[in-house]
């Protein structure tokens, strides 16, 4: 499927998700820190906030915040927990 560019003044959304794909080799790649950097900053342009999946290193998440990318998930930021894991991890006892 074809996706016009101006098509996001008609969304109805209120952030983008920046695929792994985008993600994984941001660290080596520079076409992939341009790409990542130049979506984030249309996804503000937009008022929309962005989110960034893969994050695997720090290296990477570092390149992330730097472009100012809302939010992140990934191995780097927890890898996948039971619930009673994750309520520990951000301090909720039960």
């Amino acid at each position: 499927k074809h996706f016009n560019i101006h098509d996001l003044i008609n969304l109805e959304i209120d952030e983008l998700k920046l695929n792994k794909t985008h993600v994984i080799d941001l660290e080596k790649n520079e076409k992939s820190q341009q790409m990542a950097k130049s979506i984030i900053n249309i996804a503000h342009d937009f008022n929309f906030k962005i989110g960034a999946t893969g994050v695997e290193s720090l290296a990477t998440w570092e390149k992330l915040v730097n472009y100012r990318c809302d939010h992140a998930q990934g191995y780097y930021i927890c890898k996948p927990v039971s619930a009673a894991a994750f309520n520990k991890w951000i301090g909720i006892n039960n």
